[in-house]
């Protein structure tokens, strides 16, 4: 127990000096640019504010002060005029209806503008709300729901007469204390009551679509239309010039139709100069007409064909490939690609439809397209070889789409049909999936050089033991000095730890080798583990990285080979379960001090050089973290004693 203790606070140590570490490096980090855009004209972006239409846009009155309106609506008060309808519009999609019945939220929401109208109406053309006296408070507390408890006078005071009512008056932030302490004075009681104007999108009139409320405007129709609140937000995210011309070719009432495919997908359509701007520009859009069957220089059909195919997913696609670089473009737009990869993610079912649920149903598309590695020959990298993936879609699965791409698998021959197959099980969006599992591997690959990726067997090993493993991948990937016989070790050890019996000894083990695993992630970051020591890294004599040597975990020792378990006490015992720094041939930290203890780990894991390269000055910074965690330590020992 005692071991599992302390291993645990060099954990907690280790993660607050990576923490302060990471804290001053990040002031003088330079932030990251912009993500390039796809398309190569510059007028891609949808954030553009250029509208062709230079007249003044129209707006609507909300009853009462902004300030309550944007209270009783979740909304932030920091936001712009022209932010309030289209987050409005977002609340009522995502939290106004469950089920197809308005939830409390909207409840609430419609019944405080019945009480701002009230208020708005007793506040007159002055926009004040005057009670002269006691007497005079009648109307203006039946509207806010309250009553006094007695006659007034000095004891006046008041109590809920309606509690729908009190409670927007509450929720709502209304001057109530102020009201009663005026009560009780015997004094007037004046609060401005004004009414709020903001822009609306496009005409006042092409936002009332029902006759039942064309009496109360714009507002009232998104909070009691949910189609029509999912067009509002959708059409506020798309640049004005494209907004523009959709509202004005195809109309309300088309848009309204596909208003969940825009929400999803329509934030990267793009109309500019009499035609649609698609993934892999001018060149590929031959290949986008034959699959949406319209021309992109025929900007309105092409859109209203594109939103209403296979129920969004040609939407989807066209998105995904939106937000790609242009090298990616250019390869899943190729002709001979676009059609094909399209048809194996619409399968034979496009169930369930990618407008259904709150989040987009196929992430791992985006990250299949954003991520997939091109080599120089213009060919898809593929971990290991094509049989590894076949063996992976082979396997025994809940799943129909997997098993079917699986007996597809057998007649494949070249990259491109395993990047068809991942794409095709791409909808199965479960973690372990794989997808997930190709782009693990991809990234590990990634930076290595040729000599130096994936092997069959290792890339084998890795792809089968995904699903119980993956979570520790990212190592490898961060780390290229480490090899493919370092990839195998570690799934060895991880493997035959896991086999072990004992529910509580498994659970130990794993959770020793992880703690193990994570120190040494921290010590190789902080660079306190030269590129020589690095597992599988051999250096030259001009002090060079040389090329990779034999594997082993010299900076660090698994509890793994040496274990063995107890039975009668349940516990587990290592013959050594603590990371080791070797400088050389000695077991001793780089300014020669032994590295043993908690103290001397403590000190290791808070020693970094600074970013201006002078020293380790950083190291006085997680000092105190760490005297924090040993005292910590210290108080709970006791309860740590076996």
């Amino acid at each position: 127990m005692k071991s599992r203790r302390t291993l645990s606070v060099f954990l907690v140590c280790g993660f607050l000096s990576a923490l302060t570490g990471l804290y001053e490096r990040s002031w003088g980090a330079v932030p990251p640019a912009p993500a390039q855009r796809s398309a190569p004209e510059a007028s891609r972006s949808p954030q553009s504010s250029v509208s062709n239409d230079s007249s003044p846009a129209e707006e609507v009155s909300i009853p009462g002060p902004l300030r309550s309106f944007l209270r009783m609506t979740a909304i932030s008060q920091k936001i712009t005029p022209e932010e309030v309808l289209p987050l409005l519009a977002r609340n009522v999609v995502m939290s106004g209806y469950q089920g197809g019945k308005p939830t409390e939220f909207l409840v609430l929401v419609n019944w405080y503008m019945d009480q701002a109208r009230e208020l708005e109406a007793l506040a007159g053309k002055g926009q004040v709300i005057h009670v002269s006296n006691c007497e005079d408070a009648s109307r203006l507390l039946v509207i806010l729901g309250y009553r006094l408890q007695q006659s007034c006078g000095p004891n006046a005071a008041l109590e809920t007469a309606d509690a729908n009512r009190a409670f927007l008056t509450i929720d709502s932030g209304f001057p109530l204390a102020d009201l009663e302490e005026a009560l009780r004075e015997g004094k007037p009681f004046d609060t401005p009551y004004p009414s709020t104007k903001v822009p609306v999108l496009y005409k006042l009139s092409d936002w009332v679509q029902n006759k039942k409320n064309a009496n109360r405007g714009v507002v009232d129709s998104i909070l009691r239309d949910p189609e029509l609140a999912r067009l509002y937000w959708a059409m506020s995210r798309m640049d004005t010039e494209t907004g523009q011309f959709l509202w004005q070719s195809l109309g309300p009432k088309k848009l309204i139709l596909g208003a969940p495919v825009l929400d999803f997908y329509g934030s990267q359509i793009s109309v500019r100069a009499g035609r649609v701007l698609v993934p892999g520009g001018t060149g590929s859009e031959n290949a986008w007409k034959d699959l949406v069957g319209v021309s992109p220089r025929s900007p309105a059909e092409f859109v209203s064909r594109l939103l209403a195919k296979d129920s969004g997913w040609l939407a989807a696609y066209f998105d995904t490939l939106s937000r790609v670089n242009q090298t990616q473009q250019a390869y899943f737009t190729a002709p001979r690609h676009l059609q094909r990869f399209y048809d194996a993610l619409r399968g034979h079912d496009v169930t369930p439809i990618p407008t259904k649920h709150s989040f987009r149903p196929d992430p791992g598309l985006f990250m299949l397209e954003a991520r997939l590695q091109i080599d120089p020959n213009g060919q898809p990298h593929i971990p290991g070889n094509i049989d590894v993936w076949k063996d992976v879609l082979r396997r025994k699965t809940d799943s129909k789409l997997i098993h079917e791409w699986g007996e597809k698998s057998g007649g494949w021959s070249n990259p491109e049909q395993v990047v068809e197959g991942m794409i095709g099980v791409s909808r199965y969006a479960m973690p372990e999936g794989p997808v997930y599992n190709f782009l693990m591997l991809t990234e590990i690959d990634r930076e290595r050089a040729r000599g130096e990726q994936l092997d069959v067997p290792t890339a084998r090993l890795l792809a089968e033991k995904f699903p119980l493993f993956g979570d520790q991948y990212p190592v490898f990937a961060e780390f290229h000095a480490l090899n493919n016989e370092s990839v195998s070790r570690f799934l060895t050890v991880a493997q035959s730890l896991n086999q072990i019996s004992d529910r509580l000894a498994r659970t130990d083990a794993l959770g020793m080798l992880q703690a193990n695993l994570g120190l040494w992630q921290i010590l190789a970051r902080q660079g306190q583990i030269p590129d020589s020591r690095l597992p599988g890294v051999r250096s030259r004599a001009d002090g060079t990285r040389g090329t990779p040597a034999r594997l082993h975990w010299q900076n660090i020792r698994a509890a793994g080979p040496t274990l063995r378990i107890a039975r009668r006490s349940r516990a587990v015992h290592q013959r050594r379960a603590t990371i080791t720094i070797r400088d050389g041939q000695q077991n001793a930290s780089s300014d020669g001090r032994s590295a043993s203890g908690f103290s001397g780990h403590s000190n290791l894991l808070g020693r970094w050089p600074r970013p201006d390269g002078q020293g380790e000055g950083s190291r006085r910074l997680a000092a105190p973290s760490c005297r924090r965690v040993a005292g910590i330590r210290d108080a709970e020992a006791p309860f740590y004693e076996e």
